[in-house]
């Protein structure tokens, strides 16, 4: 990253949005899996994943979400080491960075669970 050691917020800011982005797809993709392999609410909907393979993997994708935070700590280290003034410039974008890569799909989640839920009930 050559570019963050110009010393420019610009620079920071290009840096926050990438790892925000990057780190919301990586979100993205374990909390998608989650809910795939999720057990079923009914015992009549059939299973994505057997049970054995559903409770290691949710374990596994649980513990692989907090490899955010050390994505995040770390994309913060490289701007600290930079330039220390670069930081909340670097916060400023990931988060934003983030939400918009992950908050259209978990809308079109959330909508769809509670139409599932709501046909389900109405019977």
């Amino acid at each position: 990253m050559d570019w963050l050691s110009a010393g420019s917020c610009s620079a920071a800011y290009k840096f926050g949005w990438l790892v925000g982005a990057g780190s919301g797809l990586w979100a993205l993709a374990v909390v998608t899996i989650l809910i795939a392999s999720a057990p079923a609410y009914r015992p009549d909907v059939p299973v994505v994943v057997s049970e054995p393979l559903r409770r290691y993997s949710q374990w596994i994708l649980f513990i692989a979400q907090l490899m955010l935070f050390v994505a995040w700590f770390y994309g913060g280290v490289r701007v600290v080491h930079a330039q220390w003034q670069l930081l909340p410039c670097y916060i400023i974008t990931l988060v934003p960075g983030a939400v918009t890569v992950i908050a259209p799909i978990m809308l079109l989640f959330m909508f769809t669970a509670a139409n599932w839920v709501a046909r389900a009930s109405a019977r």
